[in-house]
């Protein structure tokens, strides 16, 4: 059995959509953090409903609460929460 890697999509205006999304294969899961991105809010979201266009994602790992917003196979993981599991 392989080990999946789910990668982490980040962003940071409209001129880094093009590089952000390559190499993420099409329908695949993805994950996002919502760690400092509460402050651009609209650039977020416009990202964010960028990377549903392109790639498509069968589900989105939301490390912290997302927007209302935010559409999507959202699954939230509790950041906090998450940084207290023994390794």
């Amino acid at each position: 059995m392989g080990l999946k890697v789910v990668p982490t999509m980040t962003w940071s205006d409209s001129r880094s959509y093009t590089f952000c999304n390559d190499g993420v294969e099409n329908g695949s899961v993805v994950a996002i953090g919502m760690i400092g991105c509460k402050r651009s809010k609209k650039e977020f979201l416009r990202g964010y409903n960028n990377m549903l266009e392109t790639v498509e994602p069968s589900a989105v790992i939301c490390f912290g609460e997302p927007f209302k917003e935010m559409d999507g196979n959202l699954i939230v993981v509790d950041y906090r929460a998450s940084r207290k599991v023994v390794r």
